[in-house]
């Protein structure tokens, strides 16, 4: 079997980094004799970041234009008429997985570039997967949502990761070809993370994990203000709790960077230092920082595969919501809604209540999620039964 990974973000985003990992994994054990190359989007770490060399794995990512293999592609584009780095490797493969778990969205603007892409496959002749997605809604343009319900008809198969998008394809008449799976980073193992002492007395304290982002600002109706106002609410969570508070980054990137945003978080007034960390990750990968979340009395998180990481883990977390993945998500694990909030309602003081709240009910939840976690899991023989 020879897969090829296409159309995941960059490992700098340890959610993408999660979902190439898991992933990896899952095939792994469904197919030991698997080779695969990953050519997704733009990704420098890959090719220095030693727990990214993994076995049978060739990184082969979208090159950088001022590089020799930027020239080289540029050749072959013109040359081959290619629209995608990955079109090179498409006679190599028996199947093409098309990672990231919310592409096929309209969270971050146009999904007209997936669609190509998926084209492009489909022309090969190649048995193409959309993997642990959530799709649309695409409701609010119409016309796009009748191409997408005709391309997505398709696709050799659609795993999707929560209940709502089943029911949306459903609606769209795309059935025979969907499956409903977890995300496959609910699957992800964790390495131990070394951290600082500080870091270290702040677990052994029961801290809360607070994980908040530079992309939510988009969202907001005063976009130059989502620091102050983050600010707001880290001070309401220090004020009207007993825990110290762990700011966690998942995304370390250049242009989307939790670990800036939360750097410049923790310098907007003197905290004191039994009270508020920030975990430096840089140099963390996505299992390690899954470990250090795994350690927490409850994580607060807005980026949507840090919540996984907490949910995953058995620990109480409170989804920050800009879109209905995360709805989605929890409606699955729970049955409700109820540890999702959104976060244009949130203020201090209702952030602080609900929190206190989660602490109260942490017990209970801690329990629903170790018994609920026990058969959330992508089934390796379930994914080998739908590549075969």
């Amino acid at each position: 079997m020879k897969i090829l990974f296409v159309l995941n973000g960059s490992t700098g985003n340890r959610g993408c980094e999660a979902i190439l990992l898991s992933t990896y994994d899952i095939l792994k054990a469904a197919f030991p004799n698997a080779k695969f190359i990953n050519s997704s989007f733009k990704d420098e770490r890959v090719s220095h970041v030693p727990y990214l060399d993994l076995p049978d794995l060739k990184h082969a990512c979208h090159p950088e234009i001022r590089s020799i293999p930027g020239i080289r592609w540029q050749i072959s584009k013109r040359i081959q008429g290619h629209r995608f780095n990955f079109e090179r490797f498409l006679p190599w493969a028996n199947a093409v997985l098309s990672l990231g778990g919310d592409n096929y969205s309209l969270d971050y603007g146009s999904v007209r570039t997936y669609f190509e892409a998926n084209e492009r496959i489909l022309a090969a002749g190649k048995k193409l997967v959309i993997w642990g997605a959530s799709i649309g809604p695409f409701d609010k343009d119409p016309s796009l949502e009748r191409y997408a319900a005709e391309h997505l008809k398709r696709v050799h198969k659609i795993v999707v990761r929560e209940t709502r998008t089943l029911r949306y394809l459903d609606g769209l008449g795309i059935k025979q070809n969907v499956m409903l799976m977890p995300d496959p980073a609910f699957s992800l193992s964790r390495t131990q993370a070394e951290v600082t002492p500080q870091i270290e007395h702040l677990l052994s304290q029961g801290a809360i994990g607070l994980n908040l982002s530079p992309l939510l600002a988009r969202y907001r109706p005063s976009p130059e203000r989502w620091l102050s106002e983050a600010a707001d609410w880290l001070d309401a969570l220090l004020a009207k709790t007993q825990s110290p508070v762990l700011l966690i980054p998942h995304v370390i990137q250049p242009g989307n960077d939790d670990a800036a945003f939360l750097s410049a978080l923790k310098s907007t007034k003197k905290y004191p230092p039994e009270r508020l960390q920030l975990l430096s990750a840089h140099d963390l990968s996505s299992r390690q920082i899954k470990d250090v979340i795994a350690r927490l009395r409850c994580f607060i998180g807005a980026r949507t595969h840090a919540t996984i990481a907490a949910l995953s883990e058995n620990v109480p977390t409170l989804s920050i919501g800009y879109s209905v993945k995360a709805r989605g998500i929890n409606e699955d694990i729970f049955g409700n809604d109820h540890w999702v909030v959104d976060h244009l309602t949130l203020d201090p003081e209702n952030l602080a209540e609900k929190v206190n709240e989660l602490l109260l009910a942490g017990d209970e939840i801690r329990a629903h999620l170790t018994h609920h976690n026990q058969s959330y899991r992508m089934i390796p023989e379930s994914v080998r039964a739908l590549l075969v």
